[in-house]
């Protein structure tokens, strides 16, 4: 298994897809690949992956945000050192030092 990581800003050719629940067409265009799951899905995603690199994907996986602090605890965390109270009001949230 290998597994690769692009910035979510990279640019690429994200190719013509059709998204399955909607079946709305979307064009080719030139976009940040992020952009590529709303452009058809994970179908659309693995396209432009393809078309990018020249390898073909059988298999994928998704993970949100919530994924990811799920495997962070599956693996018994990952510390974090704050060294001063921070306060970001936007979010309501604060870390204490």
């Amino acid at each position: 298994m290998s597994v690769v990581s692009i910035p979510r800003d990279t640019r690429v050719t994200i190719p013509k897809c059709t998204d399955p629940k909607t079946h709305e067409v979307f064009p080719q265009t030139t976009a940040p690949i992020n952009e590529s799951l709303q452009h058809g899905g994970p179908g659309c995603t693995l396209s432009t992956w393809q078309e990018l690199t020249g390898v073909y994907i059988d298999h994928f996986m998704m993970v949100d945000f919530s994924g990811v602090v799920d495997m962070a605890d599956a693996i018994g965390g990952v510390p974090v050192c704050v060294r001063a109270t921070s306060t970001r009001t936007t979010a309501g949230a604060t870390a204490a030092a």
